[in-house]
């Protein structure tokens, strides 16, 4: 039927516009998103029709971000906020990091990438990383080596 086709054709224009226009800030969470996650995701979406984060896997498929297992939403939040702090970077505004305990919830390889991208983030950017987990100092240094910076540690004095 012409209504069926036509359908077909505007949904297929809104995916299209959608992939090519998403704003610049989505697009570079995407590229945070896809190194975080090893390729399994390749892409982050804000749909026309609501106010929702879609997470693109790897074989195309859109995924809401409330799918995502924990770890894995709190990469997408990551991505995010990388994104945003290089997009208000790009308009002359630097802006620092600070982030608490944001690598627990993730498993040993993406903790590894998530290092490796805030050690990339680091050469332009103030980071702030705290955490009360020793293995999480222990991460740091192995993913980042010789250039990984030497951590302040507070100890309880009770």
């Amino acid at each position: 039927r012409s209504s069926d086709l036509a359908r077909h054709f505007l949904e297929q224009g809104r995916r299209r516009f959608e992939a090519e226009s998403q704003p610049q800030v989505l697009k570079e969470a995407g590229r945070f998103f896809e190194a975080l996650t090893e390729g399994r995701y390749r892409q982050v979406v804000a749909p026309l029709e609501d106010y929702r984060l879609l997470a693109v896997t790897r074989q195309g498929l859109p995924l809401p971000a409330e799918h995502l297992s924990r770890g894995t939403l709190e990469q997408l939040y990551l991505a995010l906020r990388c994104a945003l702090v290089r997009s208000y970077d790009q308009q002359g505004i630097n802006l620092p990091l600070v982030l608490d305990e944001v690598l627990v919830n993730f498993d040993h390889r993406r903790g590894r990438q998530a290092v490796r991208l805030l050690g990339e983030m680091s050469g332009t950017h103030q980071i702030l990383l705290f955490t009360c987990h020793r293995h999480m100092v222990d991460l740091i240094k192995e993913a980042l080596g010789p250039e990984a910076p030497t951590p302040i540690i507070l100890e309880d004095s009770r």
